[in-house]
């Protein structure tokens, strides 16, 4: 057996490896790749589709369609003024463009004049991008009008083309193919095809050169597993900067499908995905894991869609939860192959999904630490070779030469590419994914260099040391930061993270920045990462109260979606740790809650809770004390109505907006006299007239929903027994631990201290952790200020007429007489603390219809915090959905 060895290695053979196969050695079957499929280049296999289906559409953006012969011919007319210009094989175009149709025709037009393309993100920093031209040198820029960083292309001396004055200009040339003869040189396979930046470990992005030798290879390993051709409808999902775009490309383009391009506030996971998905009828999307999560639910993506996951490990419960009945195929492969080296389709199951086979014209060798190749079941380092393989990376031929080996397996001048990361063959030839073997990490589909994020760090003379490290205490891959502070200095997060923000993409920004004494090391002076410890992210220094319940809830998904325990009013989103992926999860959250769908750039324009509570219109410290409180103030189904308990107040209701369907308005009555100029109601009567007046402006007819709490159900009751008098229709009556008859201790006498403990039942805080002392005024706004309440907006003078409000409306229930409603009453009972000889059967006099009892975890008190809000905010949607089937009533 031969030996296979580097210099300055060992020359142990095979057979000199411990057996450690679960199943011997690898098959060279799963090697055998081979096909012939022809010398041809991107624009060769593009021109070939045009000439199968010149009439098919091919690139569509936002309404507008062209033809595969449309796209060729205004590729061609752009491509010979490229030519004009200098562009030719070897010389490099960089693009710098939003997401237009335009981008991809510019594009195919640097392939057809011989050039090879550079993406460049307008979203990134421009100190990143001028860095990357800086690197790469391109032969030319283009660029839009608004095109940010225009100073980046400056500082490099790089020239700039408008992209717009580019294609008018060539709109006088021919549309016919480019032949060799009109190029500067003839184009070859082996020519740059593009050119793609990546993290670097040295502190800088490495550019990796790619060929078009792999394309073919790529495209038709894609067409077979994706099952893609004419009458596909493929998204373009990735950035160009990304080499997922590539794959996007060529698994359309080179097949004969339409590839569907869209702005990048259409693209944002959620609910703009989705509506994006079904209105432009798309059949297959490539999306990192960390997308699918976002999409589910009400905005699932179409049962059919084809999807294909890339860019970092794809979770065991997503694929159980997605592969179920629709082509799901994990594909694998670093920027140094022409985008993918291997690939399997997902079924569900309960081990983690594997990376695949290799797809035509690639091989891979699984190798320990002297190249030789490991047993059947052994980890090794996975290397890659065959046609995909990347030129080496531009001007670091030290890099090219540590990265891209001889392949010993191959044919003479053969090569292989280090991957890094460690994989093991399963017994059936494909494998599984293990880690890595040095300290790159993957997030959010993009391969990251921690040293290029140190590098950054280490500009801050106040840090003496920065380590970054990928961790996964909450669940979700986060990056964290550790800092060791230069003598007699002090390091400052939200500094920091502004100075990685305005250098490096988002995805690089790390989510917390730990303060260390010393990194912890291991005996051999290693990092010692199992001793580094877990991030304790906190809040900002804002304590700003939310000064409406909409803004307090506002507070909370903020809290959700950063996984922190408070968020203050004017705490921005991003100074917390937040990314686009936790902003999408954000935008969904609030359309669940409040039935709005709000871009992408909302989150990142208002920043924190009170700048989309001004956004929304929910801001106005006098609307939250108005007689109607809009919590949710628009929807295509009839509105729930909730009656306010004693303080006169509907703020607890805002708990049952993510639960309720965003169908339905969600509007609280709140009692008169809570602001200036309006006195308490003294009689029931006459609270009941306003109540139903207030409500027919909102609602001119039936079927009414109501809700009420305490005091609130006893006026819901009545309200439901009113409507009916006057011929009106009740859908829903749900009385939340209301009693007809009241027990000694709710009616209170004159009594401050109790009507202020009853305020404090407003805010989310379990009685035991209420300072030991009397209730006061002061009190109650500590509490609600500690706990971001917005009840902690209220001033005296507010506070004083909730004190008086609640005297007028106990004083009112001395004289209550329930009336009889005719129809079927919800009733939840707070089964903690139950009082003696109340239950709900005491409304069977005064109901002639079923009377459904659902218990509460909680006690009387606490029924208007979130989790009883939220139990009680289940069952009341699942009714309004029947009272809807039932009725026939539409559902959209």
């Amino acid at each position: 057996m031969s030996r296979i060895a580097s210099p300055g290695q060992s020359t142990a053979t095979i057979a000199e490896v411990p057996d450690l196969a679960v199943g011997g050695w690898p098959e060279p079957a799963w090697n055998a790749t081979d096909r012939d499929l022809g010398e041809a280049t991107f624009i060769s296999l593009f021109e070939a589709q045009v000439t199968r289906t010149p009439d098919a559409p091919a690139l569509c953006f936002e309404g507008r369609e062209r033809s595969y012969a449309q796209v060729n011919a205004d590729a061609n007319r752009f491509a010979r003024r490229l030519v004009e210009l200098g562009v030719g094989p070897e010389r490099l175009v960089a693009l710098m463009l939003p997401r237009s149709d335009d981008a991809v025709v510019a594009i195919l037009a640097i392939l057809k004049a011989g050039g090879a393309y550079l993406p460049l993100d307008p979203r990134h920093p421009a100190d990143r991008t001028a860095s990357m031209l800086a690197d790469a040198r391109p032969f030319l820029l283009l660029v839009v009008r608004d095109t940010p960083n225009p100073d980046s292309a400056a500082r490099t001396r790089t020239p700039v083309w408008r992209l717009d004055a580019l294609l008018a200009a060539a709109a006088a040339e021919r549309g016919t193919d480019l032949t060799d003869r009109e190029r500067r040189a003839p184009l070859h396979v082996d020519h740059p095809a593009y050119l793609i930046y990546t993290s670097g470990s040295t502190g800088k992005p490495k550019g990796v050169l790619v060929s078009h030798r792999g394309i073919a290879s790529l495209a038709t390993a894609q067409g077979e597993a994706f099952q893609v051709g004419p009458g596909s409808r493929v998204l373009q999902f990735a950035s160009l900067g990304f080499d997922a775009a590539v794959s996007e490309l060529s698994m359309t383009l080179l097949r004969g499908a339409a590839l569907v391009v869209a702005p990048q506030e259409r693209l944002a996971p959620g609910a703009a995905l989705a509506e994006l998905m079904i209105s432009a009828g798309i059949t297959h999307a490539t999306l990192p894991p960390a997308v699918l999560p976002l999409q589910e639910g009400a905005d699932r993506l179409p049962a059919d869609l084809a999807l294909i996951v890339a860019g970092e490990a794809c979770p065991t419960d997503l694929v159980a939860r997605w592969a179920q009945g629709r082509i799901m195929i994990n594909a694998y492969g670093p920027t140094e192959c022409t985008v993918c080296a291997t690939m399997i389709r997902l079924a569900p199951t309960d081990t983690p999904p594997p990376l695949g086979r290799p797809i035509a014209n690639t091989r891979v060798h699984l190798l320990d630490k002297w190249l030789r190749p490991v047993p059947i079941g052994t980890p090794g380092e996975l290397f890659i070779s065959g046609h995909g393989l990347a030129l080496g990376y531009l001007r670091r031929p030290d890099l090219t030469a540590a990265r891209f080996l001889a392949d010993p397996f191959g044919a003479a001048g053969a090569r292989m590419y280090r991957t890094g990361d460690l994989a093991r063959w399963r017994p059936d030839g494909a494998l599984d994914f293990l880690g890595r073997a040095d300290e790159q990490i993957s997030i959010r589909g993009h391969r990251v260099e921690p040293a290029e994020i140190e590098a950054v760090l280490a500009e801050d003379l106040d840090v003496a040391q920065a380590r970054v490290t990928l961790r996964h205490d909450a669940g979700d891959p986060q990056l964290v930061a550790y800092v060791v502070p230069a003598a007699d200095c002090l390091v400052h997060p939200s500094g920091l993270r502004r100075l990685v923000a305005a250098r490096l993409p988002d995805y690089m920004v790390p989510l917390a920045f730990v303060e260390l004494e010393r990194l912890p090391l291991t005996a051999n002076g290693k990092l010692d990462h199992a001793a580094l410890p877990a991030p304790r992210v906190v809040a900002g220094q804002s304590a700003a109260a939310p000064r409406t319940p909409q803004e307090e809830m506002l507070c909370r998904l903020f809290a959700e979606a950063l996984a922190l325990p408070r968020v203050s009013a004017d705490d921005h989103f991003f100074e917390l740790g937040g990314d686009s992926l936790r902003a999408a999860h954000l935008v969904a959250q609030m359309r669940t809650t409040f039935g709005v769908t709000l871009p992408l750039s909302a989150v990142i324009e208002a920043g924190s809770p009170a700048g989309l509570a001004r956004r929304l219109g929910v801001d106005s410290a006098d609307a939250a004390l108005a007689p109607l409180l809009r919590l949710r103030p628009a929807g295509s189904r009839p509105p729930l109505f909730c009656v306010h308990p004693a303080g006169g107040m509907s703020w607890s209701y805002a708990g049952l907006l993510p639960h309720i369907d965003t169908r339905h308005p969600v509007i609280g009555l709140q009692a008169h006299g809570l602001v200036d100029g309006q006195l308490p109601l003294r009689g029931l009567d006459e609270m009941i007239d306003k109540y139903l007046a207030a409500m027919r402006e909102t609602q001119p007819h039936g079927p009414y929903h109501l809700l009420g709490w305490s005091f609130g159900g006893l006026v819901a009751h009545a309200l439901a027994a009113r409507i009916q008098r006057e011929g009106g229709e009740v859908g829903l009556l749900a009385l939340l631990d209301a009693y007809p008859v009241l027990p000694p201790d709710l009616l209170h006498e004159d009594d401050e201290p109790a009507f202020l403990a009853d305020l404090l039942h407003f805010i989310n805080v379990p009685a035991g952790d209420l300072p030991d002392r009397p209730v006061d005024r002061a009190l109650v706004l500590e509490v609600a200020r500690r706990e971001g309440s917005a009840l902690a907006s209220l001033d005296s003078r507010t506070i004083e007429r909730v004190i008086d409000v609640f005297a007028a409306n106990h004083e009112l229930l001395r004289h209550y007489e329930p009336q009889t409603y005719q129809g079927d009453l919800h009733f939840f009972t707070a089964v903690r603390g139950r009082r003696d000889g109340l239950s709900a059967a005491q409304w069977s006099p005064f109901t002639h219809g079923e009377i459904r009892e659902h218990e509460v975890d909680c006690e009387h008190r606490d029924m208007g915090q979130t989790g009883p809000m939220a139990q009680v905010g289940l069952v009341v949607a699942a009714q309004l959905a029947a009272l809807g089937e039932l009725t026939g009533r539409p559902t959209t």
